[in-house]
């Protein structure tokens, strides 16, 4: 492939190595979507130039409407449209992110959906939480709104609240983020918090949780207090003084 060219012709060699690990102001803000509505039989015409994302040990190669992904992510922007060498070679590894996020990520891009049968209350909650995540990581907070909101419906759909991944979302999250906030109201609000509790569920809290818990139930007024009512932009990324659309 040969390299576009650009002011002045540039050699991969002398591109830099890695691209950057922040970004401006995010693009796919809620309020905005990609020009038109693509399907496989005009998508050429939405979309020009593809580019390659290897993912996984095993580089599992995704071939991308570049267009299409640096609008959803600041982070594939600022590497595909800088001097940095994916840019010259179009082509990104991501060697330490797991294929079935970045499959649901590659989805949504394209559908504004998490699996391609259409369905997304059937995508899993772990990875949700994961596609959250990711989100945060590479700079994609439509991602990241899109995966609390489903996330939220299928909790109060299926009168679960997901405890499996309690490590690993503070492990992977910063004190407050929208990922910990929800978790922590669903259970300081909607669970019995003594089976939260027993001996066989105690080891999925982590220390950070605990306390966190703590400050909430301190808070709490009374122990059948409801829930307070929030506005579903209380758990979404957003823009300072960017809102969603009401529904």
């Amino acid at each position: 492939m040969s390299t576009p060219p650009t002011k002045e012709e540039t050699d991969s060699s002398n591109a830099n190595s890695a691209p950057p690990k922040t970004a401006a102001k995010a693009m796919s803000i809620p309020s905005r979507v990609p020009p038109g509505r693509c399907t496989e039989n005009i998508i050429s015409t939405c979309f020009k130039g593809i580019v390659t994302v290897e993912v996984g040990p095993n580089k599992m190669a995704f071939k991308i409407h570049k267009d299409l992904l640096v609008f959803y992510s600041d982070y594939f922007r600022g590497a595909f449209n800088g001097s940095f060498q994916e840019a010259v070679k179009g082509k990104l590894s991501l060697p330490d992110e797991c294929v079935d996020v970045f499959k649901a990520f590659n989805t949504f891009i394209y559908t504004r959906q998490f699996c391609s049968e259409g369905d997304s209350s059937t995508v899993d909650s772990a990875l949700l939480c994961r596609l959250w995540v990711f989100g945060d990581k590479y700079l994609a907070p439509s991602v990241q709104n899109g995966a609390i909101d489903l996330l939220t419906h299928k909790s109060y759909k299926e009168k679960k609240i997901c405890t499996t991944d309690l490590h690993y979302i503070y492990d992977n999250t910063l004190p407050g983020s929208p990922l910990r906030k929800i978790i922590l109201d669903w259970v300081t609000y909607r669970a019995d918090i003594d089976k939260f509790l027993a001996p066989d569920m105690v080891e999925r809290w982590s220390k950070d949780m605990l306390v966190d818990l703590v400050k909430l139930f301190y808070h709490k007024e009374t122990k059948l207090a409801p829930m307070p009512t929030r506005d579903r932009c209380y758990y979404h990324v957003h823009p300072e003084g960017e809102k969603c659309e009401e529904k």
